[in-house]
């Protein structure tokens, strides 16, 4: 969390900054979203570099995310520091069929302000904020890395698993059983649904 607020004081000083937190990589996962850090741009309260991202790339195939490993490229964990004035001026530029239907709705605790919001997500179309804004970079995307912490994305959960076993917290009651039945399940919904 400290790091986190380095960067608010940072993002205080550059308002046009829209900074993404990375973690270092450990595998090629080709779920994640891939930053690759360029110039140093300025530097942390704690001396940490802050960098322009070169490149962004969401979910590469699993070829491009080893190249993206070998190179020294973070993971993206969506963790975004921003000015929320700056965060609904690139809304209004990269997703303006969810920003216009927002930018409509008052801003009150209301009954109508509250229909008025569930009326406008009901029709949002399906966008990734990754794919529709990081990916094209915009002027001011800036990446700081983040101290030597573990991190996954737990979207699945093997990687709930991978990750509770590395800290050594995976429950004694815990068996591979367990982990194959729930895969198993979901995967089973998968096809359902196809």
């Amino acid at each position: 969390m400290q790091h986190v607020a380095d960067i608010a004081e940072v993002i205080d000083e550059h308002p046009d900054w829209l900074a993404l937190l990375g973690a270092s990589a450990s595998d090629p996962e080709s779920d994640y979203g891939w930053i690759e850090p360029g110039e140093i741009v300025a530097w942390s309260p704690a001396g940490e570099p802050i960098s322009r991202v070169r490149q962004f790339l969401e979910k590469p195939s699993p070829l491009t995310a080893h190249a993206c490993l070998q190179k020294g490229w973070l993971w993206n964990t969506f963790v975004l520091v921003a000015k929320a004035s700056l965060l609904i001026d690139i809304g209004s530029r990269f997703l303006p069929e969810v920003h216009e239907p927002l930018s409509q709705i008052p801003f009150d605790d209301g009954p109508a302000a509250a229909d008025a919001l569930r009326e406008a997500y009901r029709f949002f179309p399906k966008a990734s904020f990754s794919r529709c804004v990081l990916q094209f970079c915009p002027a001011g995307l800036v990446v700081s890395r983040l101290p030597m912490v573990s991190w996954s994305d737990w979207g699945t959960p093997e990687r709930v698993v991978k990750s509770l076993r590395k800290a050594g917290v995976l429950p004694r009651w815990f068996g591979e059983s367990d982990l194959v039945g729930q895969s198993g399940a979901a995967a089973s919904r998968r096809e359902r649904g196809r």
